[in-house]
């Protein structure tokens, strides 16, 4: 049977609750001057956090993580990161700073 475009899905047995997110990234060191070792990490949703860059009158946010190996920062760009998990990882700053993350 075939639906209409926009018709929604209708849950007739509820599935299980999503334990959390995770992919696996590289270490590139991309937004924080590169340096980067090149490990595949498989990063959580715990290991993201919010960063912040100021230039001038701008401010610029980026979700973070920080590689187990080396210890390099790499910021998430172009990468599909759900929403709620970008949300949850704004509330957390950077483990190596006091602040929210500012660089």
């Amino acid at each position: 049977m075939l639906r209409a475009k926009g018709e929604a899905v209708k849950v007739i047995k509820p599935g299980r609750d999503q334990k959390g997110w995770a992919k696996e990234l590289e270490c590139t060191g991309d937004g924080n001057g590169g340096g980067g070792c090149g490990a595949t990490l498989l990063v959580e949703e715990g290991d993201l956090f919010r960063t912040t860059n100021h230039v001038r009158d701008e401010t610029t946010h980026f979700t973070t993580f920080k590689c187990i190996q080396c210890g390099v920062l790499t910021d998430l760009r172009g990468v599909s990161i759900p929403q709620h998990v970008r949300d949850r990882a704004a509330k957390r700053g950077s483990p190596d700073r006091s602040d929210d993350g500012a660089r």
